[in-house]
């Protein structure tokens, strides 16, 4: 069997939601991304998010103090969104991408933040 190759990676994702409105859509971001542009690319996605009300994107556009307490972040950890509609980034070092037997990409990690540690996988298919 082939060694799998671990990566080092920024995972951003949206966290819990139960409401069942957050895209189920994980983005991975090289290793060697800066925090600033892991954050802008977060707004990006946030701004653009399909269950945000056209007020609310409209005030993110102008930019300004419109983002002031969205964003958070500590060790690793971006917040961005008050709950629980909330856009998460972690940095990761054991991210492992494979491929199955269905054309699939297989990705998956650990997360780690305070007490928690949970393993995650994410399946991307290719053929929809």
């Amino acid at each position: 069997m082939k060694k799998l190759r671990t990566m080092k990676a920024w995972i951003v994702e949206w966290g819990d939601d139960w409401r069942e409105r957050v895209p189920e859509d994980v983005y991975i971001l090289p290793a060697r991304t800066a925090v600033t542009k892991v954050r802008a690319f977060m707004k990006h996605i946030y701004r653009n998010a399909p269950f945000l009300p056209f007020s609310d994107q409209r005030k993110l556009f102008r930019g300004g103090k419109a983002w002031d307490g969205l964003i958070h972040g500590e060790a690793g950890h971006i917040f961005l969104g008050p709950g629980p509609c909330v856009l998460r980034a972690y940095w990761v070092e054991d991210l492992v991408v494979q491929a199955d037997d269905s054309s699939a990409d297989v990705f998956q990690w650990t997360f780690h933040f305070h007490e928690v540690t949970e393993r995650k996988t994410y399946v991307r298919s290719w053929l929809q």
